[in-house]
């Protein structure tokens, strides 16, 4: 297998967290260099046309989307738990994407990354996404009371999908001390060797 990847991408990071929590060694890990823009180069839209990373190359089936990818690795393992535990991963991942994360990564973007690339971040954006983290965040924190993870009693594809983006909290100096149910469930989740390994530098 192949996946496509850059260090820099959350996106990457989870299913590199998944990869690690399977001890996949079978896994191939390209670089795309983004800033290269290899990503829009024909060789690779051919695999992914949407020019983005991550995607993974698995004999003759080609996936891009991490969510699709790790449900994709993850098929007959207790990270993917069957029945209505699946259908609860898939709603608190589709949750992340729809809610939490697009607000957390909106004040991640504008203050970690426009300032590594020299710009001022916007504080309107700034402030809208602390509203949204404010208005999320309390929900995770309700289904977290009394819980080491997300769904059932054991890792899921759930809580890879949501610390991946609650751990970039702290570098974008968005505050989750009112959530000290998060901050006890991110604090187990980051501790582990998967989540260590692939930690993004910034």
């Amino acid at each position: 297998m192949k996946l496509y990847s850059h260090p820099f991408s959350n996106n990457c990071r989870r299913v590199l967290v998944l990869i690690e929590e399977l001890g996949l060694d079978d896994v191939e890990v390209v670089q795309v260099e983004l800033g290269k823009g290899e990503q829009q180069q024909p060789e690779y839209l051919a695999i992914n046309p949407n020019g983005k990373v991550p995607a993974l190359v698995d004999g003759d089936l080609t996936l891009w989307e991490s969510m699709a990818i790790m449900h994709h690795l993850a098929q007959g393992t207790s990270l993917e738990p069957k029945g209505g535990d699946l259908v609860e991963v898939i709603r608190w991942q589709s949750w992340d994407l729809a809610h939490f994360g697009p607000n957390l990564l909106k004040v991640v973007w504008e203050r970690v990354v426009k300032p590594m690339r020299g710009a001022e971040p916007d504080e309107t954006l700034v402030e809208a996404g602390l509203k949204g983290v404010a208005r999320f965040a309390p929900v995770l924190d309700a289904q977290l009371v009394d819980k080491d993870f997300v769904v059932g009693d054991s890792l899921s594809l759930a809580d890879i999908t949501l610390a991946t983006n609650a751990a970039l909290a702290a570098p974008a100096r968005v505050d989750l001390d009112a959530y000290p149910n998060i901050q006890r469930w991110l604090a187990g989740i980051a501790d582990r060797p998967s989540m260590q390994k692939t930690a993004l530098r910034m």
